[in-house]
């Protein structure tokens, strides 16, 4: 019975400290499809645009990943969901997103959990105005 007993107050410990960013874990998409799709021409696919696209998506992967765990974790979801929103996420409008909301909310450190922003806060950068 005693073990049973610290075996669940291991697991206890063990899940209660894992990490906050656990809700919100790194962003998979499909960079090659969207390339494709993207450097596809009435002539068959734009071998130029298409190492271009490729290009582009492997720099702002790159910069989108080494910012992550520093970006709030409402900032992360709302900027995945409105880059998913139109149906073919990318990790260059997920990079502008990020860029954007953190040069309008700066993050700080705060001693308690900062309110989070109402629904009406985040700039859509992939909307038409």
């Amino acid at each position: 019975m005693r073990k049973i007993f610290c075996f669940f107050i291991l697991l206890f410990f063990f899940f209660s400290n894992t990490s906050v960013r656990a809700e919100n874990p790194f962003p998979l998409y499909d960079s090659n499809s969207f390339c494709f799709r993207h450097a596809n021409t009435p002539d068959g696919v734009s071998d130029q645009a298409l190492s271009a696209c490729l290009s582009q998506q492997s720099i702002a992967l790159y910069r989108v990943k080494h910012q992550w765990d520093s970006v709030p974790s409402y900032v992360q979801s709302e900027c995945d969901r409105l880059n998913r929103k139109y149906g073919d996420p990318d990790y260059a409008a997920l990079n502008s997103c990020l860029t954007a909301q953190m040069a309008l909310n700066p993050p700080q450190i705060f001693k308690k959990k900062p309110k989070e922003p109402k629904s009406g806060f985040f700039l859509d950068p992939l909307a038409t105005h």
